[in-house]
């Protein structure tokens, strides 16, 4: 009798190889996806913290080439401080919402741009003292110092 030879032409991976596979993967993304998220709510924070950065330049310009002196911003948001704040000439506000853009001239604007969860739930602050120091910053209580601000950016 003739003997038969099995030839082994095996090739590829079995069903189990790929069910045990996409099991581990599955894991690996339920465990990295937390951790994924929290940096993408910290990029979009930084996002928010240019924005910040850009408001402040222009309130900064703004009040540096004033005709008259600016008093005293106590925790003005930004959609009052160009629309009613009486310290600014409407030279200095036109400036201002000139540097800013149309897109930025409101505080319903800024949130709308605004990509973190602080910064949409929150409003832009400015802050301005008789010694000159100046702070833009978003928050939801208006505190300056509250750890769930984004900013202050102050000079």
């Amino acid at each position: 009798m003739k003997k038969r030879i099995k030839i082994k032409n095996d090739k590829g991976f079995s069903l189990v190889e790929l069910l045990v596979v996409m099991a581990i993967m599955a894991i690996l993304v339920g465990a990295i996806a937390p951790q994924v998220n929290k940096y993408v709510e910290k990029s979009r924070e930084s996002r928010d913290l240019q924005l910040v950065s850009t408001v402040f330049t222009a309130v900064q310009t703004g009040i540096a080439t004033s005709e008259k002196p600016v008093g005293v911003i106590d925790h003005k948001p930004l959609g009052n401080l160009l629309d009613t704040y009486t310290e600014f000439s409407t030279e200095t506000k036109n400036e201002i919402k000139d540097l800013l853009g149309p897109d930025l001239d409101q505080d319903s604007d800024f949130k709308d741009k605004c990509l973190s969860k602080k910064g949409h739930d929150g409003t832009l602050y400015v802050d301005y003292t008789e010694a000159g120091k100046l702070s833009v910053y978003i928050s939801k209580s208006g505190n300056m110092n509250n750890a769930d601000n984004i900013g202050p950016v102050t000079n």
